[in-house]
């Protein structure tokens, strides 16, 4: 078994999926700001 490739393709999937929680977050709180400012 390769370590070196699975490190990285451990970084390259943790990376992904903390850009894709980043990038939820900041969409929830876009909405939450724009319905507070609707209210």
């Amino acid at each position: 078994m390769n370590f070196t490739i699975s490190t990285g393709h451990l970084v390259v999937l943790t990376i992904a999926w903390t850009t894709r929680v980043i990038f939820i977050e900041v969409i929830s709180a876009e909405e939450s700001i724009h319905y507070a400012a609707g209210q």
